[in-house]
C-alpha cells in the first residue's frame, strides 16, 4: 500500500510533466469512461467526494456532477481557447492507449475527429463565486481512498492545470459552467467557462 508522501511526490513529479509544455498536456480517461466534477477548498470533503465516486460508480442517477460516456484514451488540454476567457480550458480527446509519463508527446496532439456543427451541451454549473473546480477521471479519484480522501483534496488545492486523468481550473469570479461534445453517442470534449452572472441575474429576476 502506498503511503500518502510516496503518492505526494509521484504526484507532484508526474503534474510536472503534465505542465512542461503546450504538447504534454494531456490525461488519460480509463475503461469506467466517466468523470466527475467538484470543487476544490469549498465544502467539498470527504463525505461528498464519497457520495459522488458511489453514484459515478453506478453509472446511474442524474446527478449534473458526472460526466459518462467519455471516450477512453488520450485527452489534449488547451489553455485559454481562441485566446480567450471564455473557455479557459478545452479537452479534446486525441487518441486511443495510454499516458507515459516517461515518454509524454514532444508535439501537440491534434484530434482526428470533425467536430464541426456539433453543439455544446452544458452539464454543469456552479454558483459559488471564486471556486476553483476539476475534472477528473473516475478511475483517479478512486485512488484518493488508498491515501486519504482529505488529504489528496488538500494536495489538489496546491495544483493547477493538468493533472494525472483530468485538469483544474478557476476560480471564477461569479462561479463556473462546464460543457461537452458528444460524438457517436461518445463525449469527446470539454470546455470550462466562467458563469454569466449578469444573465444569470437577469433569469433570475424574471427578465427575458
Amino acid at each position: 500500500m502506498v503511503t500518502y508522501n510516496e503518492w505526494d511526490t509521484s504526484l507532484t513529479e508526474r503534474v510536472t510533466k503534465l505542465n512542461a509544455s503546450t504538447a504534454s498536456r494531456i490525461f488519460e480517461v480509463g475503461g469506467s469512461r466517466t468523470l466527475i466534477i467538484f470543487e476544490i477548498g469549498s465544502v467539498f470533503g470527504d463525505n461528498e467526494m464519497r457520495e459522488l465516486m458511489e453514484i459515478a460508480g453506478s453509472g446511474g442517477g442524474d446527478r449534473d456532477a458526472v460526466i459518462y460516456n467519455a471516450k477512453p484514451g488520450l485527452w489534449s488540454v488547451v489553455e485559454g481557447t481562441a485566446g480567450t476567457d471564455e473557455a479557459p480550458f478545452c479537452a479534446t480527446w486525441v487518441s486511443d492507449g495510454h499516458i507515459d509519463y516517461n515518454s509524454l508527446p514532444q508535439e501537440p496532439l491534434v484530434s482526428p475527429l470533425n467536430l464541426d456543427g456539433i453543439e455544446w451541451k452544458k452539464v454543469h454549473e456552479e454558483y459559488f463565486n471564486s471556486t476553483i473546480g476539476c475534472v477528473l477521471a473516475l478511475e483517479v479519484a478512486q485512488e484518493f481512498e488508498e491515501v486519504g480522501i482529505d488529504n489528496a483534496l488538500s494536495a489538489f488545492a496546491d495544483l493547477g492545470g493538468v493533472v494525472p486523468g483530468g485538469f483544474i481550473f478557476g476560480p471564477h469570479e461569479s462561479g463556473h459552467e462546464v460543457y461537452v461534445r458528444v460524438y457517436r453517442d461518445q463525449v469527446v470534449q470539454i470546455k470550462t467557462a466562467g458563469r454569466d452572472k449578469s444573465a444569470a441575474d437577469k433569469r433570475g429576476a424574471g427578465v427575458k
